[in-house]
């Protein structure tokens, strides 16, 4: 149960939770495969450390999503805003070509669909309460 009493957790936000999850496992794996592989550069440490922590980030964002909490809601929001963002800032940093653009365009449009779908959605706001 919620924090505000409601079982019956939305399709929508059991999608998200499900790809929050997936991203957590990709974020550890990259981030411990980069531990793991020995290479000694300055960035490998500090990506690693940074997936490690984005993987910490989504499995927080899974459970609270999962169990319907409202710091849950917060935290996904917070977390496609900026990954929007980044995107976009990754997206025009590499070089133009059709594979970068579908490898960095196709989750930005998925984090563009999550943010809006929980802030514009009367149903997750209404599960999380955060109906204005």
């Amino acid at each position: 149960m919620n924090d505000i009493g409601i079982k019956k957790r939305p399709r929508g936000v059991t999608l998200i939770a499900v790809y929050a999850a997936i991203g957590a496992v990709l974020s550890l794996l990259v981030g411990v495969s980069q531990l793991l592989t020995g290479e000694n550069t300055t960035a490998t440490p500090i990506t690693s450390v940074v997936y490690t922590a984005l993987s910490t980030l989504f499995v927080f964002t899974v459970y609270g999503l999962w169990t319907l909490k409202r710091w849950g809601y917060k935290l996904a929001r917070g977390i496609y805003a900026v990954s929007i963002i980044f995107g976009f800032i990754s997206l025009f940093s590499t070089n133009f070509t059709l594979g970068n653009i579908i490898t960095q365009g196709v989750p930005i449009v998925i984090a563009a669909w999550i943010f809006n779908y929980l802030n514009n959605k009367e149903e997750p706001r209404r599960i999380f309460g955060v109906l204005p």
